[in-house]
């Protein structure tokens, strides 16, 4: 019995050095793997060709960032790490801006999928145009729930389009000027007499448009 018992011992105890060996393999494996799409994942996250920014919800409603990439910063104007922002740099945004991401953040939970926003960033130095996705990122933890933040700079954009509406404003109020001077005529028949035909309806603001052409035509005149 117990030349049996210690002949089963030795392969008993080996059985459990090799079992050791395969769970250690095991982990090792999932060590990298879990390693390389941690890679992965910074490697998309820092080079990026947009902003980029995963935020993170309190049942609070108090929020604050997890990560931020490079572009997010540089977009923001704020000095911080490409990794974080800072309380500190937290407090170069106006109260107004800080409610607006609030806002954001919570509809975006209640919807629980990706909204899109666009507005107005007012930074300490100058007015920043976005348009940004804001998507819900999946968790157990009702405690912290992220969402993730991806920002566009649309400000040249929307200069441009300010700049086209402003100039056909222009072009509209030219153009109405016109139909007036064409709508009210004012003629003059000799120094003493002037002529204003007057041709279809005459509504308030055509009425004084009337008044003001008869002034201005006796006092030339």
């Amino acid at each position: 019995m117990s030349s049996e018992s210690s002949a089963g011992q030795p392969e008993s105890l080996a059985d459990a050095v090799a079992e050791l060996q395969r769970m250690a393999q095991e982990l090792e494996e999932a060590h990298q793997k879990l390693r390389f799409n941690e890679q992965l994942l910074a490697a998309i996250f820092e080079h990026a060709s947009y902003p980029m920014a995963v935020m993170d919800i309190h049942p609070d409603g108090h929020f604050e960032t997890v990560k931020s990439n490079a572009r997010m910063i540089n977009m923001l104007g704020i000095s911080a790490t490409p990794a974080t922002i800072t309380d500190e740099d937290e407090k170069h945004f106006n109260p107004q801006m800080v409610a607006m991401i609030r806002t954001r953040l919570q509809a975006t939970l209640q919807a629980n999928t990706t909204l899109t926003f666009e507005g107005q960033l007012q930074m300490p130095d100058r007015t920043l145009w976005t348009q940004a996705l804001y998507t819900p990122i999946p968790g157990n933890d009702p405690a912290h729930r992220w969402v993730s933040i991806v920002s566009f700079d649309i400000t040249e954009q929307k200069l441009c389009e300010q700049e086209g509406l402003a100039n056909r404003e222009m072009i509209i109020e030219q153009q109405a000027m016109s139909l007036n001077e064409l709508s009210t005529p004012l003629l003059a028949i000799n120094d003493r007499v002037v002529v204003l035909p007057l041709i279809g309806a005459i509504d308030t603001r055509r009425a004084q448009l009337i008044i003001e052409t008869l002034l201005t035509g006796i006092s030339q005149s």
